[in-house]
This record gives structure tokens, sequence and C-alpha cells, in this order.
């Protein structure tokens, strides 16, 4: 086998292309799985960062907490965030989400929304930013937690991808050592 591949030109062909297909592809993939989420999550922090922003100055002059909350739902159906508004005390007056906020020595928060599917984040995977603004004379904190699910998907779709980068180079191994050892 070892021998038929020295003496063979399109043998030898195959292999040099199919070991530089694969290294060029698989420096491309892994290089996409590594800097494409972060990207995407620092242009969904940018985006969401703006519109928060936004939304505070809407706030500020909005008449009552109701419209405020009104203003919050609309918020997080646009940017599908989750989105609470605390009040100079710390007590959420409103959220979004069903949320239990609890602290313990490993993290600053961990925040669990109850729901069906039980979804847990802790503040290593957590962006979440915190805007003051004055209402009527008193002071409130709007958070915003961007949604992680879309990054995370992003990274999958990547992953998912490698079994047809890797059908797609034996295939076109094979056709470009048959095209150079027929035409060289």
């Amino acid at each position: 086998m070892i021998r038929k591949i020295r003496t063979s030109l399109t043998a030898k062909l195959f292999l040099s292309t199919t070991i530089l297909l694969i290294a060029v592809c698989l420096i491309s993939v892994f290089s996409m799985a590594r800097y494409i989420p972060q990207t995407y999550s620092n242009r969904l922090s940018a985006d969401l960062q703006k519109q928060a922003n936004d939304l505070v100055l809407a706030l500020e002059n909005a008449n009552s907490l109701d419209e405020c909350y009104s203003l919050v739902r609309q918020f997080v159906i646009q940017t599908n965030a989750t989105a609470y508004i605390e009040d100079e005390n710390g007590n959420i007056l409103y959220s979004s989400d069903e949320l239990t906020i609890t602290t313990d020595q490993n993290s600053v928060a961990t925040i669990q929304e109850h729901s069906d599917s039980g979804i847990v984040t802790d503040d290593n995977l957590l962006s979440e930013a915190g805007y003051v603004f004055t209402l009527l004379g008193s002071e409130y904190t709007l958070y915003v937690q961007s949604d992680l699910v879309s990054i995370n998907q992003a990274t999958e779709a990547i992953w998912q991808t490698i079994p047809l980068v890797i059908l797609g180079i034996f295939l076109m191994s094979i056709l470009f050592s048959v095209i150079y050892s027929y035409v060289f």
C-alpha cells in the first residue's frame, strides 16, 4: 500500500491535496468557532446598550411607573432581552420574567428564570447592565440582560458544519488529484 502511494502520482496528489485542504479548512472552522461568537456578542451588546440608553431617556420622560412598565415591555419584545426595574432600596418593582435572585459565595448573583425550561444563568455567562433613571423625584434602576441563546446557536451551527466541510474536502481532493494527474 505504501509502495503504491510512493509510485502513484495520483495517490501523492490526492494525499497532499487532502492534507492541505484539511489543514486550511480546520484552521478556518476553528477560527470561526473561536471569534464569531465573541464578535457577534460584542455587536449584540453594543446594539442592546444603545437601545437601553434610548429606553432610559424615554423612562425619564414617563408620567408614571405604569407607563415605564409599558415601555419596558415594548423594549423586551423588540430586543428579546430580560429587563427589570428596582427602586432605591433594591426592591424589584417590575420584571419581564418571573425571576428569583440569590447570592452565594461563588458568584455575585445567580438568576433563575421560573419557566418550564428551568434556565439558570450565572454571572460568568450573563451580560447585564444597570441604568439609573429618575422618575417623579425618585431614583430607579433598569437592569437589562441580553439573550445568549442566539450566540450559542451560532457556535453550534459552526460546529455542525464540520462533517460537511470534511466531505467537501474529500470530494475536492479526489477531483483535483484526478485533474492534476491527467493534465500535468
